[in-house]
C-alpha cells in the first residue's frame, strides 16, 4: 500500500467513487469491500490522531517547563533561554513555539483526514440506496417509456 496522506485517499476516493450504471450488481456487491477498505483507512488515521495528540501534550508540557524555567540545566545548557517569562505570558511562548506548531499543525492534518474519510464512510453507507434508486429509475423508465 502506497503512503497515506490526504493527497492518496483523495486519488483513492476519486476511482472508488463513481458507480459504473451498467453493473449495478456488482457495484452493489463491493460495497462491503469498500466500506472494510475505508474502515481500515479511518482506523489508521484515528490512531495517528492519538499518537499525535498524545505528543502534543508532553510537547506542551514540556515547553511550559522550558519557559517557565523550571526545565533541568542540561535542557538550558543545550538550548539557552535567559529570558524570564511571566505566568500569564507563558501560553504566548507555548504557543509561538515551532516544535508546538508542528505538533499542532499535526494534528490539524490528521483531523482534515478523519474528516474527509467519514465524509467517505457516509457516502459508501448511501451506496446501496444510490444503486437501488437508480435500478427503480430504470424499472419505472421502462413503464413508462
Amino acid at each position: 500500500m502506497a503512503v497515506l496522506n490526504l493527497e492518496r485517499i483523495q486519488e483513492q476516493w476519486a476511482e472508488d467513487a463513481p458507480i459504473d450504471e451498467h453493473d449495478l450488481v456488482n457495484q452493489a456487491l463491493a460495497v462491503p469491500g469498500l466500506h472494510q477498505r475505508w474502515m481500515t483507512y479511518y482506523s489508521t488515521f484515528k490512531l495517528m490522531h492519538s499518537d499525535a495528540t498524545a505528543n502534543l501534550s508532553r510537547v506542551t508540557k514540556f515547553k511550559y517547563e522550558y519557559y517557565a524555567g523550571k526545565s533541568p540545566a542540561a535542557v538550558y545548557k543545550e538550548k539557552p533561554f535567559d529570558h524570564k517569562v511571566l505566568k500569564g505570558d507563558l501560553d504566548k511562548y507555548v504557543y509561538a513555539d515551532d516544535e508546538w506548531i508542528k505538533a499542532k499543525q499535526k494534528i490539524d492534518y490528521l483531523e482534515t483526514c478523519l474528516y474527509y474519510i467519514e465524509g467517505v464512510l457516509r457516502q459508501i453507507s448511501n451506496r446501496g440506496y444510490t444503486i437501488k434508486n437508480v435500478i427503480d429509475l430504470r424499472k419505472f423508465e421502462a413503464v413508462f417509456l
